[in-house]
Formats: C-alpha cells, sequence, structure tokens
C-alpha cells in the first residue's frame, strides 16, 4: 500500500490539474463572449450622464425585443454599427417593429447623428423590404431627414426592386419632394429591362418632368439608338415634344453623330428641332480637336448646311454660346468651298466689336483662304486701315480673284458714286492705284 500511495496521490492531483484547466478554458471562452458581446454594445452607445438613463431607457431610443444581443444599442447610433449587425437586427426585426423604430427615428432631436442613423437603417430596409421602405420614406415629414432617407434607398436598392423605387420618385415628385427625380435610376433601369423602364415612362409620362423626360430619351438613345428612334417615329405627332426630340438626337449624337445630325435634319418640320441641331453646332464650334472638321467634311451636304445655318444664326441672339469672331475663325477652317456666301454677315458683325483682331486675323490668313475670304468680304470700320485691305487685295495672286476682291473693296467706299469717290480721295493711295480703284466704281 504504501508502495501505490504516491503514484494514487500523483495521478489524482494530475487529474485535478486537468480540470482546473478545463474550468480555466470555459471560464476564458466564456469571458471572451461576453466581452466581445459588451464591446459591441460599448461601440454603438454613447457615453451618457447617470441621471440621463432614467429617461433614456428602450424607448424611444433604444431598440428592445429584436434582438437580446442588440436590446441596449441607441437608435441614434445605428450610423456606428457595422452593415452586417445592422442588417441582422433588422431581419430579425417585424414589420411592425420597423415601422415603429422608423417613426422613432424621425422623432430623434435633428443632427449628424440622427441623419446618419436614417441612412443606415434604409439602406438595410430597402434590402429587406422595398415596399415598406418606400412607405415609410413616404412618412417621413422632417425635409432633411427624408432626403437622407430618398438617398440611401436609391444608393442601395435590389434590381429586382427597380419598378418599386420608380414609383416611390413619382410619388414623391408629385407630393413632397419635387427634386426626386426618375432621372436618378433611368439609366439603370434602361440597361437592366429596357421594355420595363419604357413602358413606366409611357405610363407616367404626363408626371414627369421635362428634364426627367428629356433625360430618359438621351440615356435611351445611347443605350439603344435604334430602338429609341423607332419608338419616336412610331408616336403620334402630339407625343414628339421639344423634350423627347431633343434627348433622342443628343443622346444618339453621343453614339453615332452622323447619323443623329441627319435624324434631325429629317424633321425639321417639328419644333425645337433646329434649336437641337444649333446646340450640335455650336459644340462643335468649341471642339479644338481635328475631329469636328472632319465629322462636318463627310457630312452629307444638306445635314452640313443645316449645322452650319445653325450655327451662325446662333450668334445673333442676346447671350450667344458662341461669338461670331469664335465662329468665323471656326468656318474658316473648313474647306473653302464649305463656307463660301457664308461669312460675310458674321464678319460683319465681328467688325464693329472690334476691328483691328478681324484685320489682324485676315493678315494671318493662308493666301488661299484669306483671297477667297476677300472675293466675298471686304472688311471696313474703325480701327481697320483701307490702305491695308487693299494690299491685302492686290497682293492676291489670280487675276479674277483678285478684280472680285478689288471690287467689293470698291463698294465698301460708299453708297454712290460720289461719296465712294470722296471717300476714295481720302486715302494714302498713289494717283495710279486710286485710277485702279476707281475702275471698278459701278454704279447706276
Amino acid at each position: 500500500m504504501k508502495a501505490t500511495q504516491p503514484i494514487a496521490s500523483r495521478f489524482n492531483r494530475r487529474t485535478a490539474r486537468i480540470a482546473l484547466a478545463g474550468c480555466a478554458v470555459v471560464l476564458l471562452l466564456g469571458s471572451y463572449e461576453a466581452g466581445r458581446q459588451t464591446a459591441l454594445i460599448q461601440r454603438a452607445r454613447p457615453t451618457i450622464r447617470l441621471s440621463e438613463r432614467a429617461s433614456q431607457t428602450l424607448s424611444p431610443t433604444k431598440f428592445g425585443s429584436a434582438s437580446d444581443t442588440h436590446e441596449n444599442i441607441r437608435l441614434e447610433n445605428l450610423g456606428r454599427i457595422s452593415f452586417g449587425e445592422l442588417y441582422d437586427l433588422i431581419h430579425s426585426a417585424s414589420p411592425e417593429q420597423r415601422s415603429s423604430w422608423a417613426k422613432q427615428l424621425e422623432s430623434l432631436t435633428g443632427g449628424p447623428r440622427k441623419l446618419a442613423a436614417t441612412e443606415a437603417f434604409f439602406k438595410v430596409l430597402i434590402q429587406l423590404d422595398a415596399n415598406a421602405a418606400v412607405q415609410l420614406v413616404a412618412e417621413i415629414t422632417d425635409r432633411r431627414a427624408r432626403r437622407v432617407a430618398i438617398d440611401a434607398v436609391l444608393g442601395a436598392f435590389r434590381e429586382a426592386d427597380i419598378a418599386i423605387v420608380a414609383e416611390m420618385i413619382i410619388r414623391l415628385h408629385a407630393t413632397s419632394d419635387p427634386k426626386t427625380r426618375l432621372s436618378s435610376i433611368a439609366r439603370e433601369w434602361l440597361q437592366i429591362d429596357p421594355a420595363a423602364a419604357v413602358k413606366f415612362m409611357e405610363r407616367h409620362r404626363d408626371q414627369l418632368a421635362n428634364d426627367d423626360l428629356y433625360s430618359f430619351m438621351w440615356d435611351w438613345s445611347i443605350i439603344d439608338p435604334a430602338a429609341a428612334h423607332s419608338w419616336f417615329e412610331h408616336q403620334d405627332r402630339a407625343q414628339q415634344t421639344d423634350n423627347v426630340i431633343r434627348g433622342v438626337v443628343l443622346g444618339w449624337y453621343q453614339r453615332d453623330p452622323a447619323a443623329a445630325v441627319e435624324f434631325a435634319v429629317a424633321h425639321l418640320d417639328l419644333k425645337g428641332v433646329r434649336g437641337v441641331i444649333g446646340e450640335i453646332a455650336n459644340g462643335i464650334v468649341r471642339d479644338t480637336s481635328e475631329q469636328p472638321v472632319d465629322f462636318i467634311n463627310e457630312m452629307p451636304t444638306l445635314a452640313r448646311n443645316a449645322l452650319i445655318d445653325a450655327v451662325i444664326q446662333s450668334t445673333k441672339v442676346r447671350e450667344p454660346s458662341n461669338s461670331p469672331s469664335d465662329v468665323a475663325r471656326w468656318l474658316v477652317a473648313l474647306p473653302n468651298s464649305i463656307w463660301t456666301g457664308r461669312v460675310a454677315e458674321l464678319l460683319t458683325t465681328w467688325e464693329r466689336k472690334d476691328g483691328p483682331a478681324v484685320l489682324s486675323w485676315i493678315d494671318e490668313l493662308p493666301m488661299e483662304k484669306r483671297a477667297q475670304l476677300l472675293t466675298e468680304h471686304s472688311p471696313a470700320g474703325e480701327g481697320i486701315s483701307p490702305e491695308r485691305i487693299f494690299e491685302l487685295a492686290v497682293e492676291i495672286p489670280d487675276h479674277k480673284m483678285r478684280e472680285a476682291a478689288l471690287q467689293k473693296f470698291s463698294e465698301r467706299l460708299g453708297p454712290t458714286r460720289e461719296e465712294a469717290l470722296k471717300s476714295l480721295q481720302k486715302l494714302s493711295l498713289s494717283v495710279a492705284q486710286k485710277h485702279y480703284v476707281r475702275s471698278f466704281l459701278k454704279f447706276k
């Protein structure tokens, strides 16, 4: 017996140590889990004074029965919770609880924490129950909170719920939030399910803002120009409104500029088409790359003439997109055959504002373009030296073009023969030069 006691004793002690170690592991794991849950709650709970805790218990600012783990998370701190944790929390709640929380959120004192909480809540809810989410958004009366909720919904909805979100947009635009527009989701919808998107647009067309209708057609024409074009052609004349055709043409222009312009030219009888062509033309003028020049050169004559006419006419409005000088420079840079007969009016307007700039520009033109320009227009007015215009004309190497330029020069000397001769005598030209100019004075 004595020989075996130490062994038994050692065995018992070893068993005891193993049992104690096992208990320690269990306690450690339990402590870790409790600490993790406490940390989760503490991340979401603000530091509040003890005197405040009595009045801020579970209702209205703390979650209640949705989850024992999250029962002490305060509503205004939802923005601090991870998406996964918040998703689990709202997913486990009943529809009644979700509705109650939404109303409690709105009742919070305004500020960044309220807005962050509102955003977090609706980002999750729209993915769990789109119908409930859009209904609760519509019930929010706080303007700032509603705007945050709308943005959260628009940024997080599922593709399958896009029609529900679109209905929300129409409803809010017509009632409490006119800034909410279908254009915020139109392009995405046209890519996901174009047929459904178009049917929705047709069903709610009278409720859409003009900008929304334009944006919808613009997006559609970029995504599928053939379908948008076909749809347009099948509409009644009354439905082919300014905003519709503007969206079709300008959107199509992003994909196939030449085809879009030809389409517009073919519909010049529709109201607003000339304005659309003018928009395209003015954009081309502002584009300093070589691509627009090649594009104009290759266009069918009818479409090209419509573009050039539109851009010239656009300089006559009170606040033109492009000045006469910009348009003249752009136009004369094109092949001479394109702008022949089109520059005189532009140059007359330009020289009235800045004669010296016109003269300087003409001086720098290549001879081929300068000669053609002077046969069509002879600049005159303040800051423009007629003697210099005469010199430029006589420098033209081609005999016929030189005489045509001098004819234009003589016509600018005066409306009658007497006035023209009087102006001629004042010029610093030689007797022979004056005699030469006089031969071009042709009055009845």
